[in-house]
């Protein structure tokens, strides 16, 4: 999948799902995406581009459970996303969820690319490649609740999100190791 043009302010995204309008909700449950390529000039994600629109009164509303993002994906655009790339007032929750992803975020990128005035929930997943997401700007308004929540790069969330290397997060003793990621197991994720 691939859209060309210049980086910008405008609402667009590409994806299994380019766009989620405000008003709108989109669920997806069990599906994995492995080797795909998907270029968005804003919004690039294996699963939703971009979801919501400035100044919406009602969000638009993202729910991701039970998916991942493999090894033979790359994701590249301005806000290059996991499972969602660009947004603008939306609510996205991903749990149980996984990335092995490469991601080229011109200026975000993560399990999430940007967040503009969001509400996001993410608990029992990881990114082994990288942040939850990079966009930590204080004018981000992001209410941010993370658990059990691991990454290759903290970003902004320090406190919220446990630091470690690729090699922690592969192999067979993954969620039985307690130097690797024990609490999704404990939590019944996988």
């Amino acid at each position: 999948i691939k859209k060309n043009g210049t980086p910008g302010w405008g609402f667009t995204g590409q994806g299994l799902i380019p766009r989620v309008a405000a008003g709108t909700s989109v669920s997806v449950t069990s599906l994995g995406v492995d080797y795909a390529y998907v270029a968005g000039v804003n919004g690039a994600s294996a699963f939703v581009g971009f979801a919501g629109t400035q100044s919406a009164t009602v969000r638009a509303n993202v729910t991701i459970d039970k998916c991942y993002v493999g090894e033979n994906v790359v994701l590249t655009g301005n806000d290059a996303g996991a499972f969602r790339g660009g947004t603008y007032e939306s609510n996205t929750t991903i749990t149980n969820s996984y990335s092995l992803a490469t991601l080229n975020g011109a200026e975000r990128s993560g399990l999430i690319g940007n967040h503009w005035n969001v509400n996001v929930v993410i608990e029992n997943s990881f990114n082994a490649n990288g942040a939850i997401t990079s966009d930590g700007y204080e004018w981000a308004n992001i209410a941010a609740n993370f658990k059990n929540v691991y990454a290759t790069d903290s970003g902004e969330y320090t406190s919220e999100v446990k630091q470690l290397t690729a090699d922690n997060m592969k192999g067979y003793d993954v969620l039985k190791s307690e130097s690797k990621m024990s609490a999704l197991n404990a939590g019944g994720a996988f």
